[in-house]
C-alpha cells in the first residue's frame, strides 16, 4: 500500500471536475491542481459529471492519450450498444450503453451510473476504466488527482527447472538495477509506477525464496523497488520471452542449471508500447473528429494477478454484464443441475478467504464463508472442475493462482455474477482426471482433490453447506461421450454441448507465411487469434489455441505417421494434422483457422471465408456475414475448398483469410490494432450467431 496516498472517492471527483476544462498542458511551471497522468494534465474537454461520476466521450483527446500510453485500444460501432476496450494484457473491458454494469474479463459488477449517449456520442466512466487498466486514482496535494500507473500483476510460474516471475504494469516498464550483478539476489527500481500488490510474496520451493515490493516517491513520480530473494546458490537472468514492453520477466535457477535469458543489465531503457516489428501500428478510435498521434500496439500478456497461497486480499476491480445477443459470460461450460433452477438463499454469504493447501494425498482448497450457501459443481471434458457458490459475495480480489502441484496447475476465484443471484466461482485446472469432492469445514467448505481416476462418471452435482455440514447433495453420473466421426447433420453439430473452441493461428515457427509490405503473416494471425480468444472467453466459451507463441505445431506422432504412409509432403501434412488433432482429440465444438491472404499482384484485396464439409457451410456463412458488415473491405465471398485442416477436422470448421498482405490498402489496415480488433469482434459475433441460430436459419438469411 502507498502510505503517502489516499484513495479517491466519488465526492472528490466532483471537486476535481471543476478544474478539468481549464487545465493547460504541462510546462516547466509547478503543477496546476486538476487531473494528472504521467506528469502532465489530462485534458478532457468532453468531461461530464453524472451521479457523482466523471464521464468522458469515446472521442475525447485526453482519453485517446490515456489509451495510447497504456497500450490499450477502443472499439465502438455506433450501430451497436457496446464499447470494448482491450487492455495491454488483452483483457476486454466491455461497457453497454444504458446498462449500469461493466465487465472486465470474466468478472462483472455494477457501476453507479450507466454509460450513455449524448448528441450521438458515447460516454464512459473514466475512473472505472482507469482502474481496469491498472491505473490507481490517488489524491496528491490540494485538489490534485493523479491517475497513477501500477505494477498490477505478478505472475510466478515454473518452467522446467526454472522459476519465472513476470511483472505486468499499466505502462512500459523500465528499471535501474540496484544490486544483483552476480549470483546473489537482485533488486530493481521501477520508476514512474506504484503498486498495490502485497509487500511480500513467499514463493517457497524452487530456486526463488520470496519477492518483496517497496513503494517510495510522491504521487506524481512514484518508484517501486522489487527485491528478488533467491535461495543460496541460485542464479538469475532477464528472460527474453516478453512480447510487450509492459512486462518484465526474471528467470531463477539453481547453480549449474541452464538459464535461457541474458544477464540483467544495469539499466533497462525506455521501450515503446507495442509488439515487435513488423506490427508497429496506429491506434484509432472511430470518430470523424479525433486526430490521433501514432502509438503502438501491446501484445498479449497473462491477465490475472497471481500470488502464492493463500490467495490474499485486494480491492476488487469493477465488472459488468454480457453484450446483448451474446452468451452469458459464464466462462466455462454450464450443464443443467440435477436440482433444476438456481435457488434463492435467504441471506448472502461472504467469501473472505480462499487458501490452497497441498497435502500428501493431493491438495485441498479451503473456502472461508460467514454463512450458508448453495453450491453447484461441474467437471469439464478438458480436465477443469469448478464450483459455483450461489448467494455469495467475494470480498477478496478476483485472481488466478498458479499452483506447484502434480494434481492442480492453477486455481481461479472470481465473482461470476452479482444480480439477481450473486455467484462466486472457484475453478481448478486439473493436470489429469482426478477425484474431486466438496466437504464441509469449520470455516465454510473444502474442495478436496484426490487420486487420479480413469473414469469421469460424475459430471455435475449440487448441494448446500450450512452449520459445518453438507446437506441435500445430488450428482449426475452420465459419462462423457467420446468424440466420434464428423456429423453431417447441421442441427446436431450446432447443438453440440461442448463449449470448447479451438483457434488455429496460421503458420508459426519456421513457417512465416506470407511476407509483404513489412508485415509477416504468422505475427498477424497470432495477434488476431489472441484477440478472438479474449472476446470468446469473456462471452462464456472455453478457448484453446494451437499455438500461443511463435512455434511449429507439429507433434512427433503426427510426423512419424505422415512419413510412414508414403504420401507426398509428409512434413507439411504432419504440421496441419497436428493442428486438427488438438481439436479432434478434445471434441471441440468449432475449429477456427486464421490466415492473411497474399497474391502475386498487388491490386487484389478483401476478405474471404473457406469451408469444405457440409457442416462447415453455415458456420462459414455466419463468420462471413459479420466480417463483411463490420470491416468495410471488398467481399470475396464464402468459398468451398478441400483445405487440409477443414477436411480433417471432425467438427464445423472455417478458414478466414482476413485481408491481403500484398495489397497496400489492406496492409495499412492490418497494421492498425483497431482493425485487428474489429476482425476479432466480427469473428466472435459470427460464432455467437451460429451457436444461437435455429437449425437452417443461417443458410436462408
Amino acid at each position: 500500500m502507498n502510505h503517502f496516498l489516499a484513495r479517491i472517492g466519488s465526492a472528490f471527483f466532483g471537486l476535481a471536475f471543476c478544474w478539468l476544462t481549464c487545465l493547460s498542458p504541462v510546462s516547466a511551471s509547478p503543477p496546476t491542481p486538476g487531473l494528472w497522468f504521467l506528469g502532465s494534465s489530462l485534458l478532457t474537454p468532453t468531461a461530464q459529471m453524472r451521479g457523482g461520476q466523471l464521464f468522458v466521450a469515446t472521442s475525447d483527446g485526453g482519453l485517446a492519450r490515456l489509451l495510447q500510453q497504456t497500450g490499450a485500444t477502443l472499439s465502438y460501432d455506433p450501430s451497436q450498444r457496446y464499447i470494448v476496450v482491450t487492455s495491454a494484457d488483452h483483457r476486454t473491458i466491455t461497457f453497454t450503453l444504458g446498462r449500469p454494469q461493466v465487465k472486465i474479463g470474466a468478472a462483472q459488477s455494477a457501476v453507479a451510473v450507466p454509460p450513455f449517449l449524448d448528441r450521438g456520442v458515447a460516454y464512459l466512466p473514466l475512473f472505472t476504466l482507469a482502474e481496469a487498466l491498472y491505473l490507481e486514482a490517488v489524491r496528491a496535494d490540494g485538489a490534485e488527482t493523479v491517475l497513477q500507473p501500477q505494477i498490477g500483476a505478478m505472475v510466478v510460474r515454473t518452467q522446467g527447472s526454472s522459476t519465472l516471475v513476470t511483472l505486468h504494469a499499466a505502462i512500459p516498464l523500465t528499471f535501474r538495477r540496484l544490486s544483483g550483478a552476480g549470483n546473489e539476489g537482485v533488486s530493481l527500481a521501477f520508476d514512474n509506477v506504484s503498486s498495490q500488490l502485497d509487500a511480500t510474496r513467499v514463493i517457497g520451493s524452487g530456486p526463488l525464496h520470496e519477492v518483496d515490493l517497496y513503494v517510495a516517491g510522491n504521487p506524481h513520480r512514484p518508484t517501486t523497488t522489487v527485491n528478488f530473494d533467491p535461495h543460496a546458490g541460485a542464479v538469475h537472468a532477464l528472460a527474453l520471452e516478453n512480447d510487450s514492453p509492459n512486462e518484465v520477466t526474471l528467470e531463477f535457477a539453481s547453480r549449474g542449471m541452464p538459464l535461457h535469458g541474458e544477464p540483467v543489465p544495469a539499466q533497462l531503457a525506455s521501450r515503446s508500447a507495442g509488439v515487435p516489428p513488423p506490427l508497429a501500428a496506429q491506434v484509432t478510435i472511430p470518430s470523424p473528429n479525433l486526430a490521433m498521434p501514432e502509438p503502438s500496439t501491446p501484445e498479449n500478456i497473462p491477465s490475472t494477478r497471481v500470488t502464492t497461497v493463500p490467495i490474499a486480499v485486494a480491492t476488487p476491480i469493477p465488472s459488468g454484464l454480457p453484450v446483448d445477443g451474446l452468451p452469458e459470460p459464464t466462462d466455462l461450460a454450464s450443464s443443467p443441475s440435477a436440482s433444476g433452477d438456481i435457488p434463492t438463499p435467504a441471506a448472502l454469504a461472504e467469501v473472505s478467504a480462499v487458501n490452497v493447501v497441498p497435502d500428501d494425498g493431493g491438495l485441498h482448497v479451503d473456502v472461508a464463508l460467514d454463512g450458508p450457501v448453495d453450491f453447484r459443481w461441474h467437471r469439464l471434458l478438458d480436465n477443469r472442475w469448478y464450483v459455483d457458490l450461489i448467494g455469495a459475495h467475494l470480498t477478496i480480489s478476483p485472481r488466478d493462482q498458479d499452483v506447484n502441484s502434480p494434481d492442480v496447475s492453477a486455481v481461479r476465484v472470481h465473482q461470476l455474477s452479482t444480480d439477481p443471484h450473486p455467484i462466486v466461482r472457484i475453478t481448478l485446472a486439473l493436470n489429469a482426471p482426478r477425484e474431486v469432492d466438496v466437504r464441509a469445514a469449520k470455516s465454510g467448505l473444502s474442495i478436496v482433490v484426490g487420486a487420479e481416476t480413469d473414469a469421469m462418471s460424475l459430471r455435475f452435482g449440487d448441494g448446500r453447506v450450512e452449520d459445518g455440514r453438507i446437506v441435500a447433495t445430488t450428482a449426475d453420473t452420465t459419462e462423457f461421450a467420446v468424440p466420434g466421426a464428423p456429423s453431417t447433420d447441421y442441427a446436431t453439430a450446432r447443438k453440440s454441448s461442448s463449449h470448447l473452441i479451438v483457434i488455429d493461428p496460421g503458420h508459426g515457427g519456421s513457417d512465416p507465411g506470407a511476407q509483404h509490405n513489412g508485415l509477416t503473416e504468422k505475427d498477424l494471425t497470432l495477434d488476431i487469434s489472441r484477440r478472438i480468444r479474449a472476446l470468446l472467453e469473456d462471452r462464456g466459451w472455453t478457448v484453446m489455441m494451437t499455438r500461443d507463441s511463435d512455434i511449429d505445431v507439429v507433434t512427433p506422432q503426427a510426423l512419424a505417421a505422415a512419413r510412414a504412409d508414403g504420401r507426398p509432403n509428409p512434413d507439411d501434412r504432419a504440421e496441419l494434422q497436428s493442428r486438427d488433432d488438438i481439436a479432434n482429440a478434445r471434441g471441440a465444438r468449432f475449429f477456427l483457422d486464421i490466415h492473411i491472404n497474399s497474391f502475386g499482384m498487388s491490386n487484389l484485396r478483401g476478405t474471404a471465408v473457406y469451408y469444405y464439409k457440409p457442416i462447415d457451410h453455415a458456420f462459414a456463412d455466419a463468420l462471413h456475414r459479420r466480417l463483411v458488415a463490420q470491416l468495410g473491405i471488398p467481399d470475396l465471398g464464402v468459398r468451398r475448398d478441400k483445405l487440409y485442416v477443414l477436411n480433417h477436422s471432425t467438427m464445423p470448421a472455417a478458414l478466414v483469410e482476413v485481408a491481403f498482405l500484398s495489397n497496400p490498402q489492406d496492409a495499412d489496415l492490418l497494421r492498425s490494432p483497431d482493425f485487428r480488433q474489429r476482425v476479432a469482434v466480427a469473428i466472435a459475433d459470427g460464432v455467437g450467431d451460429f451457436a444461437a441460430a435455429p437449425a437452417g436459419v443461417l443458410n436462408t438469411l
